[in-house]
């Protein structure tokens, strides 16, 4: 019985306790892991070729042209 009073002790100092306590309090882990944020940006690069085309290089091409126009 004098073990389970020293134990009772123990955990009042809250010398180990403390440890586990900022443990729990990990919800900051969750942030720093991410793996999600690595996939959105590689669905990313798809929507950029698909905007690419819509932006073709015939606007550039026609300026040129009239910028030759004026030349």
């Amino acid at each position: 019985m004098s073990s389970g009073n020293s134990l009772s002790s123990a955990p009042p100092l809250g010398n180990p306790p403390p440890p586990p306590d900022p443990m729990p309090p990990g919800p900051p882990m969750p942030p720093p892991m991410p793996p999600p944020m690595p996939m959105s940006i590689s669905p990313s690069p798809p929507s950029i070729p698909p905007s690419m085309p819509p932006m073709p290089p015939m606007p550039p091409p026609a300026v040129a042209c009239g910028s030759t126009r004026t030349w």
